[in-house]
């Protein structure tokens, strides 16, 4: 189950990111209800698998700095080459 809670909030944290609505990290982990360290993991994760987040301080949050999503979920292997 703590995998889905994961997937979750990088889900929220994206939306939130994309629509520049994060706030400050610890207006963040109010939203989502954990600790403002987690906010830091979260984004690290983030950035990690490819996302370009920056924090804004014109915005007051955390923002793309270029167009896109971050997208998670399963994929037919009729998109997929095999080997």
């Amino acid at each position: 189950m703590a995998i889905i809670t994961f997937i979750n909030r990088l889900k929220r944290i994206d939306f939130l990111v994309y629509t520049r609505t994060t706030g400050t990290p610890s207006e963040l982990a109010v939203k989502l209800g954990i600790s403002v360290r987690s906010i830091y993991d979260y984004i690290n994760d983030m950035r990690e698998l490819g996302a370009p987040v920056v924090w804004s301080n014109n915005d007051r949050s955390y923002v793309y700095i270029e167009e896109g999503r971050l997208h998670i979920s399963f994929m037919s292997s009729a998109f997929t080459s095999k080997s």
